[in-house]
């Protein structure tokens, strides 16, 4: 909400490119920044796939083959194309995350932020979501992904900053941060198991290990025949 000055910061600025979010509207911010809810279904309002998608662009003055590329560019994107005609809400709850994804999309956004979004998925679900910020990454998008689930950002999270109190008490590279477990539990954010078990093994053995997944450390156990 600060991003996109719905919310004003009680100190310090938002900048975007050098410029106080301040000093922009609304629907300015909101052509270069696209923001999908923790709940989907509060962003849901057409009577179809493609109306829903169509909206944004529209009120942006878009009409037809204009409007029709960006509805058809963002649902072949999300994979939707064959649900175009359905109701929104007639879809399961990740199809339905994918509908708010493209209709974000369809602004054509630089940013795209995702609040929570693996709240209320289970792994699958989750990681289906997680591969589209991925994939909206390989487009060219800069993915902001708020959560407390972090077991879930190896793979896919570059940069972690901490936030505690309102204020960053860490900005570094996610494998890094998350090995900086004092500065997790201080901001009651808990450590990937993983990572716990890879620190306790690296205290007992007097060793570094900075692992994130179990593939890592699977690959630093050889057996007796590996090391025969």
């Amino acid at each position: 909400k600060h991003f996109l000055h719905l919310l004003e910061p009680s100190a310090g600025q938002v900048l975007l490119d050098g410029r106080d979010v301040r000093q922009l509207t609304v629907s300015d911010l909101a052509r270069r920044i696209g923001f999908i809810s923790q709940n989907p279904d509060n962003q849901i309002f057409g009577t179809s796939v493609e109306d829903e998608v169509a909206f944004a662009p529209r009120n942006l003055g878009l009409r037809g083959p204009d409007l029709q590329e960006r509805v058809d560019e963002s649902l072949t994107a999300m994979g939707l194309t064959a649900q175009r005609r359905l109701h929104p809400l007639a879809l399961p709850q990740g199809d339905r995350a994918r509908v708010v994804i493209a209709a974000v999309l369809a602004m054509r956004p630089e940013i795209l932020i995702f609040d929570e979004p693996t709240t209320g998925q289970d792994d699958t679900g989750a990681q289906r979501i997680l591969d589209v910020s991925r994939q909206l990454h390989h487009m060219g998008k800069t993915v902001i992904v708020v959560t407390h689930h972090l077991h879930l950002m190896p793979g896919y999270a570059e940069r972690a900053i901490v936030m505690g109190k309102g204020v960053i008490v860490l900005d570094a590279p996610i494998r890094q941060a998350l090995h900086a477990t004092d500065v997790l539990h201080s901001t009651y954010l808990i450590p990937p198991q993983i990572v716990q078990l890879a620190q306790y093994i690296a205290q007992r053995m007097g060793v570094t290990l900075p692992i994130l997944t179990p593939e890592e450390l699977a690959a630093c156990v050889r057996t007796p025949e590996a090391q025969a």
